[in-house]
This record gives structure tokens, C-alpha cells and sequence, in this order.
């Protein structure tokens, strides 16, 4: 998982989240904020923003798209 999480990082311009939030870094579920669950990193690649988070316990992976990274932002903050 981390040498994916590598490979990614390795391929695209992490740039700061929305928020002024730190990327990559370490993401925590809403309900249990002392709980590192994995890594979120906001960033634009040749195909535009991405952002890419890991969850750790499950070994996921995950890479999303869109136009506006401040929505995709928001609708990724709704949904950890």
C-alpha cells in the first residue's frame, strides 16, 4: 500500500487541500479524531485535481477526480 501511496505521490503536484489543510498527510474519520486511518493528498496531475487517500486498515487505495478540487474537497470531507 505505502509503495502504491509512493508511486502516486511520485507522479503528481501535491498541492494544500482546501482549508488550508496539510497533503499528504494523515486523515481521521470525523468520529474518532485520534485515530489516523491513512493518508489524504490533494494534488494536480496531467489529467487535472486528484486526490488520492489511503485506508490504512483495509489496504485501500483510492484516487478521485473532478474539474474544481475545492468540491471534490467538500464532497470527500462529507463522506470520511
Amino acid at each position: 500500500l505505502q509503495a502504491a501511496l509512493q508511486h502516486v505521490i511520485g507522479s503528481a503536484h501535491a498541492v494544500i487541500c482546501p482549508g488550508n489543510i496539510q497533503s499528504p498527510g494523515a486523515w481521521r474519520h470525523l468520529a474518532t479524531p485520534n485515530v489516523v486511518q491513512g493518508t489524504l493528498m490533494c494534488a494536480i496531475d496531467a489529467a487535472g485535481p486528484v486526490l488520492v487517500w489511503t485506508n490504512d486498515p483495509h489496504l485501500l487505495l483510492v484516487t478521485a477526480r473532478s474539474p474544481n478540487l475545492d468540491q471534490l474537497y467538500t464532497w470527500w470531507t462529507a463522506h470520511s
